[in-house]
């Protein structure tokens, strides 16, 4: 899916004096928004069956601050009882990549539901680069990786807690 995204990121800027330019721009950020999507959505199944099933993307930060957070929290507190540094640090780091990914996610769904549905907000384009509605194309390119880094990190704490 990065490819896609990255090839309709060219696409656009070699477009960028036409009106093509807009939907290949638009068409880039949907594809990078969605590479995370399902990154997140993946890896969130392994961690429980339940949650990567059907995951609507408009859940996901509230399942990330909600039942994810809470049962990291909870894994925090016990390293703390019982003086793990290892498991401390891990959830804390976990915790932290919980609040930052459903921040990622809501912003990512934010640019897709504006290339989608807002034709009228148009792709602005420079020498290097283009945005839609104040997020860069290059942002959206990194939300993947970024993604996939904070899962580790969530899963590698999920996994220590719960086993």
């Amino acid at each position: 899916m990065e490819a896609v995204a990255k090839h309709l990121q060219d696409e656009a800027m070699s477009r960028a004096q036409s009106t093509e330019g807009d939907l290949f721009g638009r068409s880039a950020f949907n594809r990078y928004y969605y590479a995370t999507y399902l990154e997140v959505r993946r890896e969130l199944g392994v961690i429980k069956h339940e949650w990567g099933a059907h995951m609507d993307h408009a859940t996901i930060p509230d399942l990330l601050r909600g039942q994810l957070l809470k049962g990291l929290t909870s894994g925090f507190r016990q390293a703390t009882k019982i003086h793990d540094k290892e498991l401390i640090t891990t959830c804390s780091a976990a915790m932290e990549a919980a609040k930052e990914l459903a921040k990622l996610m809501e912003r990512g769904r934010g640019a897709r539901v504006t290339a989608d549905y807002n034709p009228q907000i148009l792709v602005k384009f420079n020498a290097h680069d283009f945005e839609l509605n104040s997020v860069r194309v290059s942002e959206a390119k990194s939300w993947p990786p970024k993604a996939k880094i904070f899962m580790n990190t969530i899963t590698r704490a999920w996994k220590y807690i719960n086993d």
